[in-house]
């Protein structure tokens, strides 16, 4: 697994908005990466559960770099330069017998497998 401290820190910046595990030695929590530190060896991240929770803005957590996995395996949360990711959209409905249609809708990325 690539850490932090594996890359250059232009390396790190493209990382920006893409999931993350972050450790403190004994615990772990999967957060999205949120921006650099300025001596570029820290990083910066945001709990999309805290945001959502409206806690923000103390939502941020410092890592150091040995401390930060990333996790290509999950889509990006935003792009580099903080735009929205754009992906395709899936979407069927489902109809059954006595019941209103369920309409269902994925989004379809190049993270995923076919």
């Amino acid at each position: 697994m690539t850490t932090f401290d594996d890359m250059t820190p232009e390396q790190r910046e493209q990382c920006v908005g893409m999931w993350c595990d972050c450790s403190d030695g004994e615990d772990t929590q999967t957060l999205v990466l949120h921006g650099i530190s300025d001596n570029g060896k820290d990083a910066i991240f945001v709990n999309p559960a805290a945001v959502g929770g409206g806690r923000g803005p103390s939502w941020t957590i410092k890592s150091f770099g040995h401390l930060v996995t990333l996790r290509p395996d999950l889509p990006r949360a935003w792009q580099p330069d903080g735009t929205p990711v754009v992906m395709d959209v899936e979407t069927a409905i489902e109809y059954s017998n006595h019941q209103p249609p369920t309409r269902m809708s994925r989004f379809v990325g190049e993270w995923e497998e076919e």
